[in-house]
């Protein structure tokens, strides 16, 4: 599986994420401290997230960081 799958099945899970929040962008930016551009870059999977980046925003959402992964598998 290369990076660019990994990168906007990880950005998918992100919005879905964001979205059950009923946050925008800039908001669940400003909370782990990027531009809600760079939110925008993760989700569409141009961005690559850190490991750091991965934590931080899972703890924002409040969902395990393997939430992002489930479905990754059969992505591929």
């Amino acid at each position: 599986m290369d990076a660019r799958t990994v990168n906007r099945h990880l950005g998918r899970r992100l919005a879905e994420l964001r979205e059950a929040r009923g946050w925008d962008r800039q908001r669940l930016g400003a909370l782990v401290g990027v531009p809600g551009a760079e939110i925008l870059a993760y989700e569409c999977g141009d961005g690559e997230l850190s490991a750091r980046m991965l934590w931080r925003l899972a703890l924002r959402l409040g969902a395990p960081v393997e939430r992002f992964y489930d479905g990754l598998s059969r992505a591929s």
